[in-house]
Order: C-alpha cells, then sequence, then structure tokens
C-alpha cells in the first residue's frame, strides 16, 4: 500500500470515540492529553513534546510536538510548506515529501497537512489556521517497513487527529486552564541545591549538583525557575503567547504548598514545620528556603568554572573518554567572557581517533530585578539568570557558585 494513500485515508478522519484523556494547555492551546502519552520538555523555542508511553510498546518510538503559536502570517498550506523542517534538528538532512501538501475545512479551521520521509522515520506536519494566530502540529513515527508504518498510522488517527480537532483555542475565546490567582501573601526567591546520582558510560556512578529556584509574587502568582523579567510584576499574557508554562497559581494550606501550574497539572510540596521562612521541599534531596537577590546596578568580580571527564566502560576495550571545561568571567566593569574546551579521545585494537573544539564569547551584563542579563556582542538574545546570596553568603548565579579566589 503507498503511504501517501494511507496517510490520506486516515489523517482527518475522527474516531467515533476517542481515548480517555486529560485536559492540558501549551500556551493558546487547549487539548486533551490521550491515555497512554506523557508530556515531555520544552524546548527554547516554545515547543512542547509529547511521548507516547502506550502498553506492550505499542508505537514505541512515537512522538508528537506542538509548537509555540504564530501570528498569522498567510494560509496554512503555504505556511506549512515554508516550515518543513519545523521539529527536525539541524543536523539532519533535508526531509523528503510525500505527496504534495493538503488543505482541507475542519469546521471553522482550515488545516493543512504535509508528510515528510527523514531518515527512517516518517513525520506528518499539520498547520490549524486560528483566528488571527496559526498551530503548527507534528507527529513522527518509525518508518522501516509497511507494517510499523500502518500500526502507527493507527494510532495517528485513534489519539492525535481527535487531539488536534477537538482543540480549544485562546484566541477563540477559551477560557486558559489556570484560573484567576488568589493573594498568596508571600514574594521572593526560593533556591535549593540537592545531589542526583547517574550511571556513566564509564559504569561509574555520578553526582552532580541539581538546583531548583522558585520565584512568588504576593498575588498568587509562582514562577518554577527565572522568569524572563526576574522579579518585576509577571505578565501571564505575554507567557502564554510565547509557549512559557512554567508560571501558575500557589497556596499554603496548613503545611503544604500547593503549586497549580499553567499546563493544568499540579504539584504539592511540603512546607518545613509549617513555615515558609523555613522552605519547602525542593529537590529530592534538598530544602529551597529564601534567599537575598543582589540589588540593581551590581558590579560582579570573579567567575564560574565547569568540568567534566568521562571515560569508556572497563572491560570495553576502548581507552579515552570526553572532556569538557568552560570559564565564565565577570569583570567590575560590566563586561563578561566566556571561554571553552571539549575534547575526544578513543583508543582500541584496530585503531583510534582524537578531536577538540574550543570556543569564545564576550558582551557586558547588567544586575535588574534580582537577575544578571548577559548581552551577546554577536548579537544573539540576551540571557538572564537569576542572581542571590545563599544562606552562608556566597554569590550564586543560577544553580552556579561564583568564585572570587584564585
Amino acid at each position: 500500500m503507498l503511504l501517501k494513500s494511507l496517510l490520506i485515508a486516515v489523517a482527518l478522519t475522527l474516531p467515533a470515540a476517542a481515548a480517555r484523556a486529560e485536559l492540558r494547555q501549551h500556551g493558546n492551546t487547549i487539548f486533551t492529553l490521550p491515555e497512554g502519552w506523557s508530556m515531555g520538555q520544552r524546548e527554547a523555542n516554545g515547543t512542547l513534546t509529547l511521548w507516547s508511553r502506550l502498553p506492550d510498546d505499542e508505537c514505541e518510538f512515537c512522538r508528537m510536538w506542538i509548537a509555540r503559536s504564530q501570528v498569522k502570517t498567510g494560509a496554512p498550506d503555504k505556511l506549512l510548506a515554508r516550515n518543513l523542517r519545523l521539529f527536525l534538528d539541524p543536523d539532519e538532512p533535508e526531509p523528503e515529501r510525500i505527496g504534495e501538501v493538503s488543505l482541507s475545512q475542519e469546521g471553522r479551521h482550515k488545516v493543512a497537512m504535509q508528510a515528510l520521509k527523514s531518515g527512517r522515520d516518517v513525520q506528518i506536519l499539520l498547520a490549524v489556521e486560528i483566528a488571527d494566530r496559526t498551530e503548527f502540529y507534528g507527529f513522527e513515527a518509525d518508518s522501516r517497513d509497511e507494517a510499523r508504518i500502518a500500526a502507527s498510522m493507527e494510532i495517528f488517527a485513534r489519539d492525535i487527529v481527535p487531539m488536534i480537532l477537538t482543540a480549544r483555542y485562546l484566541t477563540e475565546g477559551a477560557a486558559p486552564l489556570l484560573g484567576a490567582p488568589d493573594p498568596g501573601g508571600i514574594s521572593g526567591v526560593w533556591q535549593g541545591t540537592g545531589t542526583r546520582w547517574s550511571l556513566g558510560i564509564d559504569m561509574m556512578m555520578k553526582m552532580t549538583l541539581e538546583s531548583e529556584i522558585f520565584v512568588f509574587w504576593k498575588d498568587g502568582t509562582f514562577y518554577d525557575g527565572t522568569p524572563p523579567g526576574g522579579l518585576q510584576s509577571f505578565d501571564r499574557a505575554a507567557a502564554l503567547r510565547a509557549g512559557d508554562m512554567s508560571f501558575g497559581n500557589y497556596r499554603i494550606r496548613g503545611d503544604q504548598l500547593l503549586l497549580d501550574y499553567a499546563d493544568g497539572q499540579s504539584d504539592t510540596r511540603s512546607i518545613a514545620q509549617g513555615d515558609m521562612e523555613q522552605g519547602f521541599d525542593c529537590t529530592d534531596s534538598a530544602t529551597c528556603t529564601r534567599v537575598q537577590t543582589l540589588p540593581d546596578g551590581t558590579k560582579i568580580n570573579g567567575r564560574i568554572e565547569s568540568f567534566s571527564h568521562t571515560g569508556f566502560s572497563p572491560g570495553s576495550g576502548i581507552t579515552g573518554g570526553t572532556t569538557f571545561s568552560s570559564t565564565l568571567y565577570f569583570a567590575p566593569d560590566g563586561r563578561w567572557s566566556y571561554d571553552s574546551f571539549g575534547g575526544a579521545s578513543a583508543s582500541f585494537e584496530s585503531g583510534g581517533y582524537a578531536g577538540s573544539s574550543s570556543s569564545a564569547q564576550s558582551g557586558r551584563y547588567r544586575v535588574e530585578n534580582g537577575t544578571v542579563i548577559r548581552s551577546f556582542e554577536n548579537g544573539s538574545p540576551d540571557l538572564v539568570q537569576m542572581i542571590f546570596l545563599d544562606a552562608a553568603g556566597n554569590v550564586m548565579i543560577g544553580g552556579d557558585y561564583l568564585k572570587t579566589g584564585p
């Protein structure tokens, strides 16, 4: 059976009954998360990944993307044709089109669809016209043989098509999943650093530090991580437009901190001794406590260093490994610079290889709203990190300690 015929047959057919699902939100889009699928990571560009966790390894290598909402700049089929690499990694080759882009009217919405072949995977891209915006979706599955393709397309029709065709959008009047906040009575930054263990390629357990940062405002809003504007009032509407779902509403109930995220998920943290000033459960091995941010205009004098080395597994017959080191310098004159070095080598019975690379960047920084903002001389977007004193009075930038000595 031709792949194109299969795609056209199933792609825009709504099954009689959709699988049980949970309501979720990503920016402008409110959708039902099909049973057996899980929320994955959010990329820096605002794209959300959904992973198949279906039983019996059904559609084992399938995944779904929901891109950041975009202002409409043309017909969906034309926009789709210009965004064929939207969900491809930069180093992947140009994809092969499978048939032509199709355009259909689904209720009030125009939907454009294009199938692609990339390596051993097949992708289906969809662009949905929503009032003055365009929503992009992507679905990927293993395409090594027709049986796998047919099974994956059945999952696409059963789980993904209903999710897209029943989605609701803020631009068409849908209310966000997250309601208005209730005044919470606390404000400031809470941070904790714990340890995390992982198994390296050398089969040795490695301990790494893991930092969590939460910012709270008295109106009942919180942010998990570093807010784009630091401590200034949080713009919830702008965050939704950007696909940033790291914020939400917080409530304190006795010795529990209740966190309701904008995407519809919730979390409960235990408060130490029932007092937020004593902190709350943060990482698996740490407590988040209140920290003092540095005042606007602060000048920094120090560096942040990083070093890692990983060898190959003992008994593998290969010696060598990978090494990475970097240093970020801050000077009192308002400038910063960054140097990094990476190397890899391997030796084995029939030969070996070795290689290395280095990079350097620089620019200016300023401290505002509890953050240090780095501007790049090459025109890259500013980088924003929280800057504060820990309980011992050490300066931390993000989750890293600023070194000031030799």
